[in-house]
């Protein structure tokens, strides 16, 4: 989809949060969404993947969602609600996928966050239809498919 101010948005924030910490060498951010839809607001799946050095994946991916707590809820950078975090297994490409439910005013978005020792990056439901497991296995199958195609 055409990227708008809320996806440069998402952009520049990923830069300054995860620059303090990982020095990324490149960071794309994607939404997908049916034919003529514009922008967040309109997209049905939210990409962010960057490649750079991560020293602890696990805590890479939850570091994404919030952090960790042992009931599973905390808040993103933002104050925005995050609960259900659940780590899943990773796959064949290893390194850590954690998700979580994030608070969007009316509804509760699924969103998982991946790592391993030299990318990172989260896929976002912009529907609020996929469970968390189902969502895990979709981010397993775009690592698969991104990692594999350089």
């Amino acid at each position: 989809m055409t990227e708008d101010q809320d996806l440069a948005r998402v952009r520049a924030a990923y830069e300054g949060d995860n620059a303090e910490r990982y020095a990324p060498r490149s960071l794309e951010v994607a939404a997908y969404g049916q034919p003529g839809a514009v922008g967040l607001a309109e997209a049905e799946l939210l990409v962010v993947a960057m490649s750079g050095s991560v020293p602890d994946a696990a805590q890479a991916a939850t570091w994404m969602l919030g952090g960790y707590s042992p009931d599973g809820a905390t808040t993103l950078r933002d104050g925005t609600a995050v609960t259900g975090l659940r780590t899943f297994e990773p796959g064949p490409l290893g390194g850590a996928i954690a998700c979580a439910l994030i608070d969007d005013s009316d509804r509760e978005l699924p969103v998982c966050a991946w790592a391993d020792g030299s990318a990172l990056g989260s896929l976002t439901d912009g529907t609020a239809a996929l469970t968390l497991d189902e969502l895990a296995a979709r981010t397993r199958e775009l690592r698969d498919r991104a990692e594999h195609r350089a």
